[in-house]
């Protein structure tokens, strides 16, 4: 039997082609990941008026991962919640009715989960998001009480072009970035291949680094409470 030792339901855009294949690289044995997906924009481009298909398929995703009883669910799109407002709180209400009352944890949650584990308050952000989802985004993060130090976007507007981001453009993009009062460099996003690059980040910079993908693993398995330490070299598989 697969994930007899947890079973991972994602809601999860429907462009997105980065995350699955990441925690298959992750995973651990007796842990089973599955996903849903959700039409986003059918236009192909990101932006706040596509991102409305992805709210009005939530109560059709989370019906579908109930039927096999994940242990954790998981809502793997970043940008819903940044564009609407309280967005928080209504996923958890759509997923929870399916739940059967295990954990729901969004990828801002995630988000702020590993911030809070780092103890961070001075942060770097990197995302690909077009300006007008961004702004949405920091001020969120500004809500939140964290001070934004540095902040940067490839500003990819096309799905495609946003799952086409390669490690270079990544660490070029850090690099450039002044981190000398920051605590933790946070890439944004779940379409973003981030794990490749992540550790020489760390290494290179002298700054703890995830991405929003590493945070939604890391929550999961924090949630089923198993051992992640070994799972994937990063300070916050260390924590």
């Amino acid at each position: 039997m697969y994930g007899w030792r947890g079973k991972i339901g994602i809601l999860m855009p429907a462009n997105n082609t980065v995350l699955e294949p990441e925690f298959a690289a992750i995973s651990q044995t007796g842990v089973s990941v599955h996903v849903t997906r959700m039409i986003t924009s059918r236009s192909g481009h990101a932006s706040v008026e596509g991102l409305q298909h992805v709210v009005s398929n939530v109560t059709r995703a989370s019906e579908e991962l109930s039927v096999f009883d994940p242990n954790v669910y998981l809502y793997a799109c970043l940008s819903t919640s940044f564009v609407n407002k309280n967005w928080e709180t209504e996923i958890k209400k759509y997923i929870f009715s399916n739940a059967n009352s295990v954990p729901v944890i969004t990828a801002l949650e995630a988000s702020f989960l590993a911030l809070e584990a780092y103890g961070a308050k001075r942060i770097a952000l990197l995302s690909v998001y077009e300006d007008k989802i961004l702004m949405s985004g920091l001020d969120t993060f500004k809500e939140k009480g964290y001070e934004i130090m540095q902040c940067r976007s490839l500003e990819k507007i096309s799905f495609h072009d946003i799952s086409q981001v390669c490690a270079y453009d990544l660490y070029h993009e850090i690099s450039s970035l002044d981190l000398a009062n920051v605590d933790v460099i946070c890439i944004l996003g779940t379409d973003i291949a981030t794990f490749p690059v992540l550790y020489h980040m760390e290494r290179d910079f002298g700054r703890p680094t995830f991405s929003t993908n590493l945070a939604l693993f890391w929550s999961a398995m924090r949630a089923l409470k198993l051992n992640y330490k070994k799972s994937f070299e990063s300070s916050l598989f260390s924590l």
